[in-house]
């Protein structure tokens, strides 16, 4: 989530000018996609980026990557608006903020027809 009132300079700052995306990390154990994250943190990547498709929940997922420690970003690319109740997914990114400030980034998106039609 975006922290309150940061601009997209300071996040665009935070999030540095490259970061992995790592899909794949959503078909791992939490116990492997935590060291995965620990390992490009160590590589100096500043952000890691994951989706949601039909592996995990975006934002619970988030959450325990964020657990992996050190300072790097965890964003959602996205969380299907779909999928979930606008105040729930607000509170969940608050949660989120509250827990690791200024590590998550809550990027939302319509996803795709066909996993929305599996809905």
């Amino acid at each position: 989530m975006t922290a309150p009132n940061e601009g997209g300079r300071a996040l665009a700052a935070r999030l540095g000018p490259l970061g992995v995306w790592a899909s794949q990390l959503q078909w791992q154990t939490a116990a492997l996609a935590q060291e995965a994250v620990a390992r490009i943190a160590g590589l100096g990547y500043r952000a890691v980026w994951v989706g949601e498709a039909t592996g995990k929940e975006a934002v619970a997922h988030a959450s325990v990557l964020l657990g992996a420690g050190g300072d790097i970003v965890v964003a959602t690319g996205i969380a299907s608006i779909a999928a979930r109740d606008p105040m729930a997914m607000a509170n969940a990114a608050r949660t989120l903020e509250d827990a690791y400030p200024g590590r998550f980034v809550l990027g939302l998106g319509v996803s795709h027809a066909f996993l929305n039609e599996q809905r």
